[in-house]
């Protein structure tokens, strides 16, 4: 998911579809109904992958699951098993990177402790302490995109160097360090075992060395801060590996989607661009929508699948015990009870309760950094060009898997 949370599962994966599409998706249908459910709030269906799942598409019922502890993030092994063997490459480093759940734990306990973890990594000092560095990088970059004339790519010229090396300033890596992780998980459709192996072997030799040099000579940095904490028992200890290799293998991965996406959308609908350049104090509200109508869940999955740890019953339905529960945080998110037009892109929509970041006890761990990232990115694109511009035909764009998620590449002109 984007939402930007650290997986629990042991090699769960999905694997990415492409499929181009338009620029604002629709909601799900509230015409399609089940026999006995509401709008079709809970209803059987089959993820895009193949997998048989109960999807739900209300964003109260949604709201509720993120909190039901009969729901967990592992699927069954032989499910898990399958998930690693015809994932992309990407994803599988990922999954693997996480903390399997210990002998006798639970998901929530997990869940529980990783919270606690990456609260002492992202306290607000740390956060203020990057913010001027990442203005200056976002200034860098655009500095670079004007000396070599338009077109550009927004994609490859900003967004992902930009979020990159936003992730290199929270752990006081050299930028030149981001093509080494890069190389190692970024998504080429690969389902070759032995090279998301050999990929992960060596994210995670990376991340021990620089763990190692940080014990032996702590910096002004949020993990030297961690590491620091005289509280951090072996369970914490065991995190952090984990937690380092899904921030510099994903972390900045799904910002930059964000941000090309949020130019995409401010390009294509010039009212809404003319009041973010107009009125500076309406950017984070412009973010909140902007990540309405985003979404980092693959099309082979298509929301946050969610697997019954006991067999439970919702409004006279009857799941059984491991079987998935698809939340179709899309759906969710232009659900006509709670968001008026909500299909429409309005960046002074307000209040604006969408469930991107998920809910509760799912709550996306890594939100501040997220927002900060998306908030100083397109402000910083938007200021630099007052005439920018698609270059190429919207209709001619390519997505990654579908059109919330971003696109493959972004022509700009200015």
């Amino acid at each position: 998911m984007w939402i930007l949370t650290l997986p629990t599962r042991r090699k769960a994966v999905g694997a990415i579809a492409r499929a181009a599409a338009p620029a604002l998706p629709r909601r799900a249908n509230p015409d399609d109904r089940m026999g006995g459910v509401m709008d079709a709030e809970i209803s059987r269906s089959t993820i895009p992958a193949g997998r048989p799942c109960w999807r739900v598409t209300g964003h109260e019922r949604i709201r509720t699951l993120l909190e039901d502890r009969r729901l967990d993030l592992n699927p069954d092994p032989k499910v898990a098993t399958q998930w690693y063997q015809d994932s992309p490459l990407h994803r599988v480093l990922i999954r693997m990177a996480a903390r399997p759940i210990p002998e006798g734990g639970t998901d929530h306990e997990e869940r529980a402790l990783r919270r606690a973890t990456l609260s002492r990594m992202f306290a607000p000092t740390h956060l203020q302490r990057i913010t001027p560095e990442i203005c200056r990088v976002a200034d860098e970059l655009l500095d670079e995109m004007v000396a070599r004339q338009p077109p550009a790519d927004l994609t490859t010229d900003f967004s992902a160097p930009f979020c990159a090396r936003a992730i290199c300033e929270l752990l006081n890596l050299p930028a030149e360090d981001i093509a080494k992780f890069r190389d190692w998980v970024v998504d080429h459709e690969e389902r070759d075992m032995r090279r998301s192996l050999l990929g992960l072997k060596r994210l995670m030799s990376y991340v021990n060395t620089l763990i190692r040099d940080r014990r032996e000579d702590p910096g002004d940095d949020m993990l030297s801060s961690l590491l620091a904490t005289e509280e951090v028992d072996d369970a914490h200890a065991e995190m952090i590996p984990n937690i380092v290799a899904f921030l510099l293998g994903l972390g900045w991965q799904v910002p930059a989607s964000a941000i090309d996406y949020g130019v995409l959308l401010l390009t294509t609908h010039p009212d809404q661009l003319d009041l973010f350049r107009k009125d500076p104090s309406i950017r984070a509200n412009a973010v909140e929508e902007v990540l309405r109508l985003f979404s980092s869940s693959s099309a082979a999955i298509g929301g946050l699948d969610r697997y019954a740890n006991t067999d439970l019953d919702i409004d006279g339905i009857t799941i059984h015990k491991g079987e998935m529960v698809l939340l179709d945080i899309p759906a969710g998110n232009r659900d006509s009870r709670v968001f008026d037009r909500p299909d429409e892109f309005d960046i002074r929509r307000s209040p604006n309760p969408h469930l991107t970041f998920g809910h509760g006890f799912y709550y996306c761990n890594f939100n501040k950094i997220a927002r900060a990232e998306v908030e100083i990115g397109l402000g910083a694109v938007i200021d630099r060009f007052p005439h920018l511009r698609l270059a190429v035909d919207p209709a001619r764009l390519t997505y990654r898997d579908r059109p919330q998620t971003g696109v493959v590449s972004l022509p700009i002109t200015w």
